[in-house]
Formats: C-alpha cells, sequence, structure tokens
C-alpha cells in the first residue's frame, strides 16, 4: 500500500482483522504488526498521541477486507454522478404531478381525483376521500369562525387543540379546502405524485441493475439478479431481494419504456414503436407513385429436381393499393425489376366469370406509365450484407434508369433503416404472406417458430406435393386477382375499384417494342475470326457472324439478348453504338433461354470427367438440354398481359427507333438477310436511343 494517508487507526486495523481493539494493542505491543505513534490532531491517548498501523502487515483475510471496502468506497464515489442522474431523472413531485395528471391543472397542490382513483384503486380512493371530507367539514367549522370575526385567534387554536394538531396545520387545510374544496384535503401518496420510490433500492444498486439490464438481446430479469447479486457481494453492497428487482424492472418498463426498448431490442423496434414518423400525403391519382420491391415466399416449390423458395418482384400503385406490375422468380436481381417494370406498363389478363357462368380471359387496363417509382435506398442492402442477412438490392438497373428518364418517370428512395418508409408495400407483402403463402402446399413459415411441425420440403417433393413455377404463378395470380376485388380497410373500397375510380396519371401505354431494351441481357464479348462465340458447346462452338463485324475482330464488343429469346444477338461498340444484329434461326426455332447455356456449362464439366475416365458414349446436344429446361418448368415468369390493341397509345420518343428495330426482323424473317439497313442519318436524339444508348454501361 501507499504512504501515510494509507496508514489505518488501532479502531480501522482492528476492524479489518475481525478482534478487538485491546486485542489489536496486543500486538502492537508484541510488534506482531508495524505501527508507529503519531501525534492526533483529536485529541487521544497520553500526551494526545494515537497509533498507527501499516495495513501491509496485516494478515492477508484482513488486507483483502480492507482492499474490497475501499473497492466500495471508489465505486460509490463513480457512482454519485450516475446515481444523481438517475435521481434527477425524476421531476420534482409537483412537476411531475402536473405531468402525470395527478394535479390539476394550475392548481398543482390539488389532486386529480380521477387520476387519484386509477393510481390508488376504487377502495382505497374512498377510504381517502372520507378522511379527506371529514377534514373539509373540519375546516367548515373553522371558517364559520373566521366569518364571525369574534375572538377568532382563540377560538381556532381550541377547535385545533381538540382535534388533535397545531393551528398551523389547521390553516393550511383551510388553504386547501379554498383552493379545492373536500379533494383538497386528499393525502398525497407516493404513488400517485412521485411513482414507486423502492427506498430498499440505494442508488448504486440500481446503477448496477440498470447497467446489466439495459443491454441488447433482452437478458432476463433472473439473470441481471444473479449479476446484481455478486456484484453487490463483491463491492460490500447490501444486496437487494429477488421480488424488489423484479418489481423494479417492471416499474422501468412501465415508466421508461422508450429507453427500455431501444436498450434491449435495438434502433430498429425504438424506431418503428416509439419514434416519431412522418405521416405523407397520400397520392390522389392512379400510377402517380409506385412502391417497388422485392419478397421472398414463405414456401417451397419444386423447380429442377430441387425444393427452392422462390421471389415476387412486385410494384404497388399507392393510392389503390393494387399490384400494378409483378415477375416470380427464383432469384430476384436487375433483370426480374427490368421485367416487373415491363409488366406494370403492359395491360394485364384476368380470368373473370361472367353472368352465364362462362369463364373467359379480359384485357383490363390496370398498370401503366408511372410518375413517381419510390424504391429502397442502397444503404438498406449494405446493412443487411453487415448483418449476414438475405436480402436482394433493389436497384435499377442503367437500362431502366434511360427508360424511366425518357418516359419522364421520376425516381426516388425511401430513408435508410427504416422499413416504414415503404409501409405500403410492405404491408401488402405482410398480406401475401398470410393469405396466400400460408395456405400453400410447401408452406414453411416466415421463420423457425413457425414452421410446422415435422416439415421436410426434400418429402414434399418426392410426394409430388410442392408447386412449380408455372403452378405457383397460376395461384398467385389468381389471389392477385382475388385481392384486388376485396373490400380494403384502408381506402374504404376494393383496389380494383380504387384504381378505376378516377383518371390515372398519365393515360396511354407506351410501344412494347420501346421496352424491349429493358427485356435484354448486356455481356462483353470478344470478336475471333469466325465471329461472336456464344451459346455453343466445347465440343461444338457456335459462332455469329456479320460482315460488319470484319473490322472489329480482335477487339472487345457489347452484345445484348433477350434471356427468353436468344436467337438474336444485337451488337454495339462503346464509340460507335449500335453495329448489327444477327440471328440464328436454329435457336430462334428451339425457344433456348440463357439458363439451358447454363445448365449445359455444368453438363459440359461433367462431360468432361467422363471422357478421361473414357465413359463418355454420346455427346450432349443444344436440343436436349432445351428439352430438359422446358421439363424443369420456367425460372422466371410475370403477370399474365394482354395486348394494348385498341388502347391509347403513349407518345414516348422511342417509338420510331423501336419501329425500326421491329421492321429489320420482319425483314430478316422473310430474306434471311441478317444485315441491317443503316439508319437513316437525320434522327431526333430521342429516337436514335435504342440504336445509340445501347452501348451504355
Amino acid at each position: 500500500m501507499g504512504g501515510p494517508s494509507d496508514w489505518l487507526t488501532v479502531a480501522q486495523a482492528a476492524e479489518a482483522e475481525g478482534i478487538a481493539e485491546r486485542t489489536m494493542r496486543e500486538k502492537i505491543k508484541a510488534k506482531e504488526v508495524k505501527a508507529k505513534k503519531v501525534k492526533s490532531q483529536n485529541g487521544g491517548g497520553a500526551a494526545g498521541s494515537q497509533w498507527l498501523i501499516d495495513p501491509s502487515t496485516l494478515s492477508a483475510p484482513a488486507r483483502a477486507r480492507l482492499l474490497k471496502k475501499q473497492q466500495a468506497a471508489l465505486l460509490k464515489e463513480a457512482f454519485k454522478e450516475q446515481a444523481a442522474a438517475v435521481q434527477a431523472s425524476a421531476p420534482a413531485e409537483a412537476e411531475k404531478a402536473k405531468r402525470t395528471g395527478t394535479a390539476l391543472e394550475g392548481e398543482e397542490d390539488v389532486l386529480n381525483p380521477a387520476a387519484y382513483r386509477d393510481a390508488v384503486g376504487a377502495e382505497v380512493y374512498e377510504e381517502e376521500l372520507a378522511k379527506a371530507r371529514s377534514k373539509h367539514d373540519l375546516v367548515n367549522q373553522a371558517i364559520q369562525i373566521q366569518m364571525s370575526k369574534h375572538n377568532v385567534t382563540q377560538r381556532l387554536k381550541a377547535l385545533a387543540e381538540a382535534n388533535g394538531m397545531s393551528d398551523k396545520t389547521l390553516y393550511r387545510m383551510i388553504a386547501k379546502s379554498k383552493k379545492g374544496g373536500a379533494f383538497g384535503q386528499l393525502r398525497k401518496r407516493p404513488t400517485v405524485t412521485r411513482g414507486k420510490e423502492f427506498t430498499s433500492l440505494s442508488p448504486e444498486v440500481k446503477v448496477i441493475f440498470r447497467e446489466f439490464y439495459l443491454k441488447l438481446g433482452e437478458p432476463t430479469v433472473a439473470s441481471c439478479y444473479r449479476k446484481t447479486e455478486k456484484e453487490c457481494a463483491r463491492l460490500g453492497l447490501a444486496a437487494p431481494s429477488r421480488q424488489t428487482i423484479y418489481r423494479y424492472a417492471e416499474y422501468m418498463e412501465k415508466t421508461e419504456p422508450d429507453l427500455c426498448c431501444y436498450a434491449r431490442r435495438g434502433e430498429k423496434a425504438w424506431f418503428e414503436k416509439y419514434a416519431p414518423h412522418a405521416v405523407r400525403e397520400e397520392p390522389e391519382m392512379a400510377m402517380q407513385v409506385v412502391m417497388g420491391d422485392h419478397h421472398q415466399f414463405d414456401l417451397f416449390i419444386e423447380h429442377d429436381g430441387k425444393p427452392v423458395r422462390p421471389w415476387v418482384t412486385g410494384w404497388l400503385d399507392v393510392m389503390s393499393r393494387c399490384l400494378v406490375g409483378y415477375t416470380i422468380s427464383l432469384q430476384p436481381n436487375s433483370q426480374t425489376i427490368n421485367l416487373a417494370l415491363v409488366n406494370m406498363m403492359t395491360p394485364k389478363k384476368v380470368t373473370v366469370t361472367r353472368e352465364d357462368g362462362s369463364v373467359a380471359e379480359e384485357t383490363i387496363e390496370l398498370g401503366g406509365i408511372p410518375g413517381l417509382l419510390y424504391i429502397d435506398n442502397g444503404e438498406d442492402y449494405k446493412s443487411a450484407l453487415k448483418k449476414r442477412q438475405q436480402r436482394p438490392e433493389f436497384k435499377l438497373s442503367q437500362e431502366a434508369t434511360d427508360i424511366c428518364e425518357k418516359l419522364g418517370v421520376d425516381t426516388t428512395f425511401a430513408l435508410p433503416y427504416r422499413p416504414s418508409s415503404k409501409a405500403h408495400i410492405e404491408r401488402f407483402f405482410g398480406t401475401v404472406a398470410k393469405q396466400f403463402s400460408r395456405e400453400q402446399p410447401g408452406w414453411c413459415g416466415a421463420n423457425p417458430d413457425e414452421r410446422p411441425a415435422g416439415f421436410n420440403e426434400h418429402k414434399l417433393m418426392a410426394k409430388g406435393l410442392l408447386h412449380t413455377m408455372t403452378t405457383l404463378a397460376q395461384s398467385f395470380a389468381e389471389y392477385v386477382h382475388q385481392y384486388h376485388n376485396t373490400f380494403h380497410s384502408g381506402i374504404g373500397m376494393a383496389p380494383l375499384e380504387k384504381f378505376f375510380a378516377g383518371p390515372k396519371l398519365r393515360e396511354g401505354w407506351p410501344d412494347q417494342r420501346t421496352l424491349d431494351i429493358l427485356r435484354t441481357t448486356k455481356e462483353v464479348v470478344h470478336v475471333y475470326h469466325q465471329g461472336i462465340k456464344k451459346f455453343g458447346t466445347k465440343a461444338k462452338p457456335r459462332y455469329w457472324w456479320h460482315d460488319k463485324l470484319r473490322p472489329l475482330v480482335g477487339r472487345d464488343v457489347i452484345i445484348r439478348y433477350d434471356p427468353a429469346q436468344i436467337g438474336e444477338l444485337h451488337v454495339f461498340t462503346l464509340e460507335d453504338g449500335y453495329v448489327c444484329t444477327v440471328t440464328d434461326e436454329n435457336l430462334m426455332s428451339w425457344n433456348a433461354t440463357r439458363d439451358d447455356y447454363r445448365k449445359l456449362a455444368k453438363q459440359q464439366s461433367m462431360a468432361r470427367k467422363a471422357i478421361k475416365e473414357k465413359l463418355q458414349k454420346n455427346s450432349l446436344t443444344l436440343e436436349e438440354i432445351a428439352a430438359k429446361r422446358r421439363a424443369a418448368g420456367e425460372s422466371i415468369i410475370s403477370a399474365p398481359t394482354g395486348a394494348a390493341e385498341g388502347m391509347m397509345p403513349a407518345i414516348t420518343g422511342l417509338d420510331q427507333a423501336a419501329r425500326q428495330v421491329a421492321k429489320f426482323r420482319e425483314k430478316a424473317a422473310k430474306s434471311n438477310v441478317t444485315e441491317m439497313r443503316p439508319a437513316p442519318k437525320k434522327h431526333d436524339p430521342i429516337d436514335e436511343y435504342i440504336l445509340r444508348k445501347g452501348a451504355r454501361a
């Protein structure tokens, strides 16, 4: 230990050793401990002196007790500020009574009887009110004495003595009755004006318990009590009872629910429940604001011999709550967003039952060109990655951004980390999970707690009880149609009725050829002497050739193609834009897709292994892979759409360029000519978009 200030008096040393002071003096005399005699400032023994003992010469148990006591003293000093903050956090009695409604407005000394009854209960309230009325009767007698103006002081003093109180107390009672009548005489109880005080909990113990309780992960009260008890024993503080700690925890949850929620359940839970939320003005027109997001179905389907959980990429019209466009896929990405955009700007096919009982398909003008796309903030995707959560990024591709710009569609981002910013589509997907997914075969629940007992997707698939992508799309289309025609409490009518109740923001439909660029996939490829190598096998490479590719041999170019129809490649360069379009009639007729070639690449790897083992008997062909793909079913399906024939077209500025591509396709189909005629020299910049901007990154 340290300097002279650490030396102990005989009384302190005796207490540490657990012996009498006389015994400690005998130890000093026998020199069993190191001691020195110093002059006492407060008198003392002979000649005003006293013994001081070096604590380092005490026994080990005594030193341990001293160390614990010193640590407790230091901790108490450290706790002083925190404890003061805990005490200061509770407002003064009058102020808290006013804030909590237990005091009448403007009369802080008079309790609110209704709040008083709620705080103490009806039975106690009646007892206290009877006492208050008795006091008020006494006050009325005193007031009569005052009004008589005859020997008032002596008579009031006699009245007070007769009722066992001082005259000062009687005067205070008179003042209270003048303010609040009989209610002014209600006794102020701590549970009413200040709340529970927990006098058995010292400020230090409160700080210790709060430190353990206000932790993320919602630690139990029992575990926090054990830790508090252990810490109190270590610091030499009186440990509270289990019942007191449980009551204090319950009291904290009632009086500080926002703090408990933030500290124990995290910022997200606090924001959803306690943070002030902005209330946005509802759109007045259909397609004025459209929200987009991904949602993973809470069910398994069978695809290519495996159980998988599919996704839906959807666009929801905020004004009507109609799902105006969607695409179901195995994995959402920018391509599914593009396809859902195309689906939104295309009329929809619905199956209706007529009055005579017959079933027919009709095309309705549900959807159109939106005014504003409201989408995810990229920070949500980054946050999900950091938390290792599965959350696909909802990001518009460059093609979608350009199309929106040309069509006059604005885009804005939701507030980061705030699901409530997209509350409309989040609630819709919540409805889908409850009303649709839960009723389908293969439902697995949103989390492990919801998963049905004994659920096994592989066994269900083996029994043929799971949906395929096609049957799921059919069932979901039926559900969406039912949802659109069901009363919605939030808007006071069915979504479809609301959609057609007033005008759309923009009437008309874009030419579907204008949207072709959203259906295409972009890749960078190399031009060989034989042409562009794409969609072939290693054993049988397939080259795409056009005379306009000759100057580009040895260079990289950009190709675009529709993944659902890869018989046509559009070639671009960064410098000159559009170069040419090449077709392959075989691929067009086979109806092969990009998924076929991904599977083909996997098959190639297996084939190479088989060659090395000299077990390959026949080669794989593209036709076989396409047949297997068709047997496995579709991997991406959008909502049923119809043609916009007879409906008002929307003037977009891209129609001329789109018609030029379509015209080339018609001529190529008739004459087998793969070269596209040069475009006229004079074009409006907007009209050249598809041909010139196809090479954009």
